[in-house]
């Protein structure tokens, strides 16, 4: 049993070898510690950059898709452009005007049908209609902006407006007018 003493530490001496290695320890740990921080921190930064590049390449790659050229929107492409069979049909439908052909193209590529079956829809035919009386309006209505000129007066007009209300025109041409008019018909009457 001489030996299990010897194995067992007195309570002080297990402190005394605690703080011995505490006191140790510190000084081995704090260069280690900093160690492990700027490896950590290395790595954030290692980390961050490939984060940057992977983003800086998606930018590009983004704006080189946008770069494509784009075709003029003159120029149709070959899923709106009508076929020989969808062209009868319009010209045997009787349908001329560029924004109704538009209309049935649109609604007939939305739906995936032919011209023909697009024709025969009610909303292609009810909005074929509000076009047609929409253009007839707009003929029927002057729609132009020039300016419409003064009518001049006639001298009929003025000598019936003199003997109505007694009143003169304002301007002096029309006053001479009148009274040439008064003076020849009071020669006609003589």
């Amino acid at each position: 049993m001489p030996d299990e003493k010897t194995s067992e530490e007195t309570p002080e001496e297990s402190s005394e070898n605690q703080t011995e290695e505490t006191e140790e320890n510190p000084e081995e740990k704090t260069p280690v510690k900093k160690s492990n921080k700027l490896k950590s921190a290395l790595a954030q930064k290692d980390h961050w950059k490939k984060k940057y590049e992977e983003l800086k390449n998606a930018k590009e790659d983004k704006s080189d898709e946008k770069e494509t050229p784009i075709k003029p929107s003159g120029e149709e492409t070959p899923k709106t452009q009508l076929s020989s069979e969808d062209v009868l049909v319009l010209v045997n439908s009787k349908i001329t005007h560029p924004d109704d052909i538009k209309e049935i193209k649109d609604y007939a590529s939305y739906k995936k049908i032919s011209v023909e079956e697009a024709l025969k829809s009610s909303v292609v035919q009810n909005t074929l209609q509000t076009n047609r009386e929409q253009r007839k309006t707009a003929d029927a209505t002057n729609t132009g902006t020039g300016r419409r000129g003064t009518g001049k007066t006639s001298v009929k007009d003025l000598m019936r407006k003199r003997q109505a209300t007694g009143e003169l025109p304002e301007s002096d041409e029309e006053i001479e007018k009148l009274a040439a008019a008064e003076v020849e018909e009071k020669y006609k009457s003589e």
